[in-house]
């Protein structure tokens, strides 16, 4: 009931937040399937916010556990559909067991084709990279598939979540959906070696989470990128509204940017940066520069 409630109300301030928000792709997300939502985790907890949203389905969150810690805190989060994973740090070995009743949560979530949003980095970080992919997204679908031998399989579905600048408001939101990935198709392997299987799906989730991220390879390039990309988003400006729209466009061209200036030689870019520094100094941004 206070999801349902707080919905509408969060929506109405997230549209004033953001110039766009761009949803691509989501008809790649199966309906009326259980789904887990692999999504990066660029900032403390608006990408669930915007999906729960936007999306048309409701969905259902794994949160840091030590949010969890006053009853009345337990009560708020679990009405807005929220679940407790621990991490060591939050209580060590007895608090890591309560994750147990979590996970098995989540699969009766599944089995009931409801929609799981698992933030699959663990951390979060402004900054465009991509961070190791935990291994509970692999444990909880296979998991399911354990503990419901008649369920027909487990979609993972690659969330890939971009913003022009993470820290400000009035600017631009990407989030791209990737295809579907089988977890049936582990089953085999997983049956031979548990480790194995997890192991392969959590590499597979990375390769997938990559292809619809923008991704700075190296923080001695953010500078250079940044500048690029500011550069450039005038040149490809959207409409005023609507401000939830379909496009894909924008994020493709900053990732075919961004991946200019990873595959170009180091001198070269120096020598850009270098003129970029000089050109800015004389220069100021439009107000799309922003978005």
């Amino acid at each position: 009931m206070l999801y349902r409630l707080v919905r509408p109300l969060a929506a109405i301030g997230i549209r004033a937040n953001y110039q766009h928000i761009c949803l691509s792709n989501t008809d790649r997300i199966p309906t009326d399937k259980p789904v887990i939502l692999a999504a990066n985790h660029p900032t403390a907890f608006m990408e669930p916010c915007i999906l729960a949203c936007f999306l048309d389905r409701p969905l259902y969150f794994l949160v840091r556990g030590d949010f969890f810690v006053r009853p009345i805190f337990d009560f708020l989060l679990r009405q807005l559909h929220m679940l407790p994973v621990f991490r060591m740090r939050d209580g060590g070995y007895t608090k890591l067991k309560h994750n147990y009743s979590t996970f098995a949560a989540c699969s009766q979530a599944l089995y009931a084709n409801k929609t799981i949003m698992i933030l699959a980095e663990g951390g979060t970080h402004h900054e465009k990279r991509l961070r190791p992919i935990q291994k509970g997204t692999a444990r909880i679908a296979l998991g399911t598939l354990d503990a419901f031998p008649d369920i027909e399989d487990v979609y993972i579905v690659p969330v890939g979540v971009n913003y022009t600048y993470a820290e400000k408001s009035r600017t631009r939101v990407m989030i791209d959906f990737g295809e579907a990935i089988s977890t049936r198709s582990y089953w085999e392997e997983y049956e031979k070696s548990t480790s194995v299987a997890i192991h392969e799906i959590t590499k597979d989730i990375a390769s997938a989470l990559s292809e619809h991220i923008v991704i700075i390879e190296r923080k001695e390039d953010e500078a250079l990128a940044e500048y690029l990309l500011r550069l450039q988003r005038p040149l490809l400006p959207l409409p005023l509204f609507p401000v939830i729209n379909d496009a894909v466009h924008p994020l493709e061209q900053e990732k075919a940017l961004v991946d200019r200036v990873n595959a170009t030689e180091e001198s070269i870019k120096i020598s850009w940066l270098k003129d970029l520094s000089t050109c800015l100094l004389y220069t100021s941004p439009s107000p799309r520069d922003r978005g």
